[in-house]
Parts: C-alpha cells; structure tokens; sequence
C-alpha cells in the first residue's frame, strides 16, 4: 500500500506563507491498495486530489475510489464540491460513514417538509443518512450544483451508510474485495468513525478526529451511558497488530487543557497509545501525526517536533514505535 497525504490541518483551511512546509490543507488522504484507490476524508485537500487523477486519467472516466468519511463536521467534507471527478460521467465512487449524522441535520431537512407525516419519517428514518450529510455540503444557495443534481449529471455515486446496531461499537464494511475495512465508533462530537484498513499483509489505522480520556456524552458513543469507560482502551486494542497508524494530533498539552471535549487528543497522548498497543502486540508501530492545529505555523511545529522527540527519548517509546508529523504532499509505502 501508499499512503499519500493531501490535507493534514485540522478544523479549517489554513494556507498562507506561514504553513508552507506542512501544509494548510484540510483532512484528506489517498491510499493506494491491491484492491484500487481508497480516500480517506473529503476535505479540501480532496480538491488537488482530484486535479492528480484528472492528470492520469484524463476527461473520459475511468476512476473509481471506496471514499471513506471519519465524520461530517466541514473541515473533512468542505472539498468534496470541488472534486472534479465527481462531475464526470464514467467515474464511480462510494461514499461511507457513520450512518448517525448529527440530529440537526435530518431537524434542518425536516423542517423544510411540511407535511408533517413526511417530516416526522424524514426525522425518524435511519438510512440513506450518508446521503443526507453529504447533501449539505452542496445544498442549494451555498453550492450552484446539489449533490442530487451531481449524481444525475456526473459520476456513479452512492452513499453507503455504515451503521453499528445497539450497543456494538465495531463492525465490518461488506462487499470489498481485495481489501478488508474494519470501524470503531470514535470520541468526536456529534459521532465519528476509527478506520483499519488492511490490505494483504499490510494495514493502516486511521483515526480520524477523537478525544483522548473518557467517552464523551456529545460523541453518540453507545457506552456513554457509562462515565469509566476510557476511549483510549478500545483504541489501543484496535490499532494493536497495524502497520501504520494515522492520528489526531491536534493539541499541545497546554492547549488540551483549554480545549478538552472539543474532541481532539495531545501528540504525546497519540504517541503513548500506539506504543501500548505496539507493545502488546510484539510488533512496531509507525505512527503519522496529523489534523494539526491551524494556529500552529511551520515554526511552531518545527518547535513541537522537537518537544515530542524528547518526549519519547524520556518515556522509551522508541522501543515500540517510529513516528514523524504529517506534511501535505509526502508520500509513505506502507511496509508489513
């Protein structure tokens, strides 16, 4: 598998002289498999993402892509209105995620029914909600194309919703071949999804936006009913035995500290984690830290790269892992 990073800032675009050397692109990321091309995310980093395979197939179709959404806040959905494969006949995606998408979204739709048996199973219905959350990203008067009018003129599209029943919180994605896709309810406001990707020997974690500590009671987690629950425990027994993890890296710990249940992590935190899973597992971990703070500048994370070198010189993390911080445009052969 290779993993190529097109958008590793968190929360919003952040492009300027100052994120030159890691990037002011939001979350998206290409992984090349046996089994073809997975996306990972569709923020605006997806927008060059389409640009690089118009370069290598060209305006008459041909590209296909499993397109895999870790949640529906904008900054991992804002570029898929720009992705001009999207809007070509010939190609074909689908598009999975978390079949529970914030209630204000089917409460925004169903307020614009008036028919009030209509509205109430447009707020009860359960599927087809991938669909929905995408929609808003180009609904009528902020996009001039709908996601409904994209799939009549341009690409085979569909919505696939990835659903976790009662008080399950991992499941399997069906129908694949060539590659297995496994997710874990996350710890994100609103609901989010944890990724493993595996792909003949070889697997890739990725988080996506999660919150270190206990389940959050915003994260639509089935297990929040109880407070002791730790994230950090499912996390490391899922990422235990992958290849590379993906991680959320978004806070210092000064930063986390003002920001907790805004529902992203610290690096150290990160980086600890993967090292207990890796240590459980007999087997190294390379973590890729991303999803940086869009207030961090090339400095400061050159800065941070320091303290966290230290940082895992000083707990012996070294044993279990490898690690370095995303960069728009790098590219990374994921190795059994």
């Amino acid at each position: 598998m290779e993993l190529k990073v097109y958008g590793c800032r968190g929360s919003y675009p952040e492009p300027g002289e100052d994120t030159v050397r890691y990037g002011g692109r939001t979350s998206c990321y290409a992984l090349q498999t046996e089994a073809g091309l997975i996306i990972l995310d569709a923020g605006n980093g997806l927008v060059p993402l389409g640009r690089d395979l118009i370069r290598k197939f060209g305006f008459k179709g041909g590209i296909e892509a499993k397109v895999f959404i870790s949640h529906v806040h904008g900054d991992h959905i804002e570029g898929w209105p720009f992705f001009t494969p999207a809007y070509l006949k010939g190609n074909k995606f689908s598009i999975y995620g978390l079949g529970n998408v914030p209630d204000k979204l089917t409460e925004e739709s169903g307020r614009q029914v008036k028919d009030p048996e209509t509205r109430t199973l447009l707020l009860r219905r359960r599927k087809n909600r991938m669909d929905l959350a995408m929609a808003t990203s180009t609904q009528a008067g902020r996009h001039p194309i709908t996601f409904a009018m994209q799939k009549v003129i341009g690409a085979d599209i569909e919505t696939v919703d990835l659903d976790l029943p009662g008080s399950e919180i991992q499941g399997n994605v069906d129908g694949l071949e060539g590659v297995a896709v496994e997710y874990m309810w996350g710890n994100h406001p609103d609901g989010a999804l944890v990724y493993k990707i595996t792909s003949g020997d070889k697997s890739l974690l990725f988080t996506g936006d999660y919150e270190q500590g206990p389940l959050l009671k915003t994260s639509k987690h089935p297990l929040t009913f109880n407070r002791l629950w730790e994230f950090d425990s499912f996390l490391i027994n899922f990422i235990s035995g992958v290849d590379v993890a993906l991680m959320d890296s978004q806070y210092t710990p000064a930063d986390y500290e003002r920001k907790k249940t805004w529902g992203h992590p610290t690096a150290e935190r990160s980086l600890e984690i993967a090292a207990e899973a890796a240590r459980r597992a007999g087997k190294k971990i390379h973590v890729i830290l991303t999803h940086h703070e869009p207030e961090y500048t090339d400095a400061f994370l050159d800065k941070r790269h320091w303290d966290l070198e230290q940082f895992v010189a000083k707990e012996n993390l070294f044993h279990h892992i490898t690690w370095e911080l995303a960069r728009d445009g790098m590219v990374r052969e994921i190795k059994a």
